[in-house]
C-alpha cells in the first residue's frame, strides 16, 4: 500500500508503533470500513429487551464489535468465549438466538450446536447462527448440516448482522412455539 511501519521500543518503558499509509478517498456515497463496521444510524427498531441474543466469541476484539453492534441496535446481548460456556448460559437463561462462532477453545461451534439441537425439546427452536471466518466453498454447507440455521462470515459488517438477525427477530420464538409464523428457511441470509 506503499506505506511505512516503525516501531520505538525500551526495555522497562514499552513501545510505541505508528504507521503511515496512502489511500484514496472515498468517492462520494460509497461507505468506509469504519461505517461498515457500525450500524446505520436507524437499523430497524426491536424494543430493548424483546429479542435475547447469545454471543459466543472467542476473539476478543470480535467480541466487541459484535457486542457493540447488537446493543446499539437495541438486541439485548450476552457474551461468552466457547462452546461449553454457550451450553451453560442457555441452560440458566432464556436466549431467543445465539450467534456461534465455528472455532474456538475447549468446545468448538460445532459440538456446542450439537448438543443445543440435542437439548431442544419437540417444540423449542433456537435459532444458532454459525460466525466464521471460513469463507470457502462449501463452509456455509457444512454450517448448516451441523444444524445450524444461517451463517454469516467475518469480519462482520454492522448492516449485514442487524439484517440477518433482524430476519430472525421478525419471526420471535413465541410465535415458532404457537406455529402462527413460520420460521425462515435455512440459509435465507447472505454473506456479501
Amino acid at each position: 500500500m506503499g506505506g511505512q511501519l516503525e516501531l520505538e521500543s525500551e526495555p522497562g518503558r514499552g513501545s510505541t508503533f505508528w504507521f503511515d499509509l496512502r489511500v484514496p478517498k472515498c468517492p462520494a456515497g460509497t461507505v468506509s470500513a469504519a461505517q461498515a463496521a457500525t450500524p446505520s444510524s436507524s437499523p430497524p427498531a426491536v424494543p430493548p429487551g424483546r429479542y435475547r441474543i447469545l454471543l459466543a466469541e472467542d476473539n476478543p476484539v470480535n467480541q466487541t464489535i459484535a457486542m457493540r453492534i447488537l446493543t446499539k441496535a437495541g438486541f439485548e446481548a450476552h457474551a461468552v468465549e466457547n462452546g461449553r460456556q454457550a451450553l451453560d448460559a442457555l441452560a440458566h437463561g432464556r436466549y431467543d438466538l445465539v450467534l456461534m462462532d465455528v472455532q474456538m477453545p475447549e468446545m468448538d461451534g460445532f459440538e456446542a450446536t450439537a448438543q443445543i439441537r440435542q437439548l431442544e425439546g419437540a417444540l423449542r427452536h433456537i435459532p444458532v447462527i454459525a460466525m466464521t471466518a471460513n469463507a470457502m466453498s462449501g463452509d456455509r454447507e457444512k454450517c448448516l448440516a451441523a444444524g445450524m440455521d444461517d451463517y454469516i462470515s467475518k469480519p462482520v459488517h454492522g448492516q449485514q448482522l442487524c439484517e440477518l438477525v433482524l430476519r430472525w427477530a421478525e419471526h420471535p420464538l413465541e410465535c415458532a412455539l404457537t406455529g402462527s409464523a413460520s420460521r425462515p428457511s435455512p440459509g435465507t441470509a447472505t454473506s456479501e
